[in-house]
């Protein structure tokens, strides 16, 4: 809006140079009465254009203003971080509030980005030595061999998973602080991209070993308070731990030069929940690990 309003602006800057030029053109031809009737009325017309041209330049920045006010409109009901809490490696609640959260918060999101991206990448790559089992360079694959299974990693490590409200929506209509008790309650379980059975299953679970499968819950009762005009609530950022790799089924050929060959594959990519011991009131909680986070906008 504000480049369409400057080039309205410009065009008619140049009207006005060229209705200015013909005046003085006017002047200078003095006596030459047929030439001084045509720029004349050539004036009148440029004369009328810039009126109309002006016209069209209030309207526009009658729009700019408007699409402004809408846009502080939509900017007052945004969400923001008001606070956040992280578990230390002692179970210990760190809280960080105003400007140094929405800072924390903003880069956990920015890294968690860049993993995710990461992972998208190297899911296609690992780092072992086989053959596919259409692959022969001078292989020979005939004679008794026996399958096996085994679970490949290209990728592993912990993460932040997304972001799911775990309390109410509270909200304040008064024009002075409340302080409203509420439950909450987070629950996060593990989960996995593809369907495995048999052997492509046990090597998985024999990879990421028995505590992997699992779900880690808890809930309790919060005291949050919600500022004047505002709507408050509480969103949970698990922590998870994550694998990235292929369950394959293979085998190893016979005679002098041995060869692992993958016959067959699947890709797999899996996340399982963190649990950290936190002191809640005078009580010692296994709750998932990860981020609490405060949010509010207005109401």
């Amino acid at each position: 809006m504000k480049e369409e309003s400057l080039l309205l602006l410009s065009d008619l800057q140049k009207l006005i140079n060229q209705v200015v030029l013909i005046d003085y053109t006017i002047i200078i031809l003095g006596d030459d009465i047929k030439m001084k009737k045509i720029l004349k009325e050539l004036c009148i017309g440029l004369f009328t254009i810039v009126l109309l041209n002006s016209s069209n330049l209030v309207n526009v920045f009658a729009a700019e203003n408007s699409s402004v006010s809408e846009s502080e409109n939509l900017y007052s009901n945004y969400e923001q971080v008001t606070q956040i809490a992280i578990p230390d490696e002692n179970g210990n609640l760190r809280f960080y509030t105003g400007i140094e959260a929405q800072k924390i918060y903003n880069q956990i999101e920015k890294e968690n980005m860049t993993e995710e991206i990461n992972n998208n990448s190297l899911s296609g790559l690992f780092n072992y030595d086989t053959y596919k089992l259409s692959t022969n360079n001078g292989i020979d694959t005939c004679g008794m061999f026996t399958y096996k299974y085994r679970f490949v990693t290209s990728s592993k490590g912990t993460k932040y998973g997304s972001n799911r409200r775990i309390s109410p929506i509270l909200a304040n209509g008064t024009s002075s602080k409340q302080s409203m008790e509420v439950s909450v309650s987070a629950s996060v379980s593990w989960n996995i991209n593809a369907s495995l059975s048999g052997g492509y299953k046990d090597a998985f679970n024999a990879a990421v070993g028995s505590g992997w499968c699992g779900t880690k819950s808890f809930s309790e009762t919060l005291t949050i308070n919600v500022a004047p005009h505002k709507k408050t609530w509480l969103e949970f950022k698990p922590r998870v731990n994550f694998v990235n790799g292929e369950s394959q089924k293979y085998y190893v050929t016979r005679g002098p030069k041995k060869v692992t060959v993958v016959e067959s594959s699947k890709k797999v990519y899996s996340e399982s929940p963190r649990t950290v011991t936190m002191q809640l009131g005078d009580k010692n909680v296994k709750c998932p690990d990860g981020m609490y986070v405060w949010k509010e906008s207005n109401n």
